[in-house]
């Protein structure tokens, strides 16, 4: 690792992008829009001063703790209704099932949602609804 990955590693932290990162692109505008504009590139210097102060800055002032988030934020899978699916192939993708197992395991899968839809259950699977024992009401 080298000096500079430690360097990054100690300061580019989501509260230094939440809380201070605003001035550290307001402050190092103005040097680049100096050095363009001393190499005669003006066209660049107005570029740079724009989107570094008008854009930037102000994005990073008001939405900071937003854009920190989005940085910082794990790479979190979206549940959906296919999953238990998707964890089955990928599952027999890396090898840890056969190929009969991964049948037998979708079919039963299968079957289970088509008896019954997500929701439309009052019960806890293996319960019965007119057990003696049980003494639970579902308010809606």
């Amino acid at each position: 690792m080298g000096a500079l990955d430690r360097l990054l590693e100690q300061f580019w932290t989501e509260e230094f992008v939440a809380e201070e990162l605003w001035l550290v692109v307001g402050v190092a505008t103005l040097p680049l829009m100096m050095l363009a504009g001393a190499l005669g590139i003006e066209a660049l210097a107005g570029i740079v001063m724009i989107v570094g102060w008008f854009l930037v800055t102000p994005l990073l002032m008001f939405f900071g703790d937003q854009v920190a988030a989005a940085l910082f934020a794990e790479d979190v899978e979206e549940h959906d209704e296919n999953e238990p699916l998707a964890i089955l192939r990928e599952r027999y993708a890396r090898g840890e099932l056969t190929e009969a197992e991964f049948e037998r395991r979708v079919e039963r899968l299968l079957e289970t949602e088509s008896e019954s839809a997500p929701g439309e259950r009052d019960t806890l699977p293996n319960e019965a609804a007119d057990s003696p024992d049980r003494d639970v009401s579902y308010e809606r």
